[in-house]
């Protein structure tokens, strides 16, 4: 088991990594104009990261992670079939509606705090928004609630037999995940 402080310096010194990766330390909250050399830039960091209490709340920029949250988006949309204009009207607060057009267009990537927010109106999976912002190779049941109504209209039509195997399918896996 690793100690409090042991992991609070490994998370440390991995956004550090990935902040000088991808060229984007924000100081304060507020990203300055001007190039900072690197010793600075990880002073600035070390600062930030020690004020906050998430990596999420980062921001750090990687543009492909950006736009493939945005493809997503996009699929989440067509499969409610409705637009960004109506889902950010139908589902956020309009504090979040800019900042939605900006995720949707694949130009920045939400703060941890509004991940929650972006599932649930898009009916993804509790934790989709960071399995697709860190994987390329993220499928669609990872992201996706299950269609409850197609599940429903499918199970209308198994016999009695169909519906007794299928739970006792079930229970023998969730017996063996249990170690019983």
């Amino acid at each position: 088991m690793i100690a409090a402080d042991e992991l609070s310096e490994r998370i440390k010194s991995q956004t550090l990594l990935l902040a000088l990766k991808f060229d984007y330390v924000p100081y304060a909250g507020v990203q300055e104009t001007h190039r900072a050399s690197m010793p600075e830039k990880a002073a600035r960091l070390l600062l930030f990261v020690g004020s906050h209490a998430s990596i999420g709340a980062m921001g750090i920029k990687n543009s492909n992670s950006a736009r493939r949250l945005g493809r997503w988006i996009s699929a989440g949309l067509s499969r409610l079939g409705m637009g960004s204009e109506q889902f950010a009207q139908n589902h956020l607060p309009p504090s979040s509606r800019r900042s939605f057009y900006n995720w949707a267009a694949g130009r920045n990537i939400p703060q941890a705090a509004s991940h929650a927010e972006l599932e649930r109106g898009l009916g993804w999976k509790p934790g989709a928004v960071m399995r697709i912002l860190s994987s390329e190779a993220v499928r669609e049941e990872e992201v996706f609630l299950p269609d409850l109504e197609a599940i429903a209209r499918k199970a209308e039509n198994l016999t009695d037999e169909d519906l007794l195997e299928e739970l006792g399918r079930r229970f023998r896996e969730a017996k063996a995940q249990a170690g019983l």
